[in-house]
């Protein structure tokens, strides 16, 4: 087994940006470096699942709301965080 440590705010920067879509509404007001600090200890699949959901929230309001928002990535930060603690025994909570 070899242990790879989370990335570091600049890594998860790198992902947020590589995970949403250029097309995505909403994208352009997203603060990347607020992304980066507030999803501290997540690694590159659970940020993908934190976009996947924030997504879906997202699409499933009308338009014009139909934008992807910095709280929507919150609530999903928060989910898989819930998730990781419950089902997988391991805590992310922010260091």
């Amino acid at each position: 087994h070899v242990e790879v440590p989370p990335p570091d705010a600049e890594g998860r920067r790198h992902i947020w940006e590589s995970k949403i879509p250029p097309r995505v509404p909403g994208r352009d007001q997203l603060t990347w470096d607020a992304l980066a600090e507030i999803s501290d200890g997540l690694v590159g699949g659970e940020i993908r699942n934190a976009v996947v959901m924030a997504l879906a929230v997202a699409a499933s309001r009308a338009e014009p709301e139909r934008v992807l928002r910095l709280s929507d990535l919150q609530s999903a930060i928060d989910q898989v965080r819930r998730a990781k603690r419950d089902v997988g025994g391991h805590d992310l909570a922010p260091q």
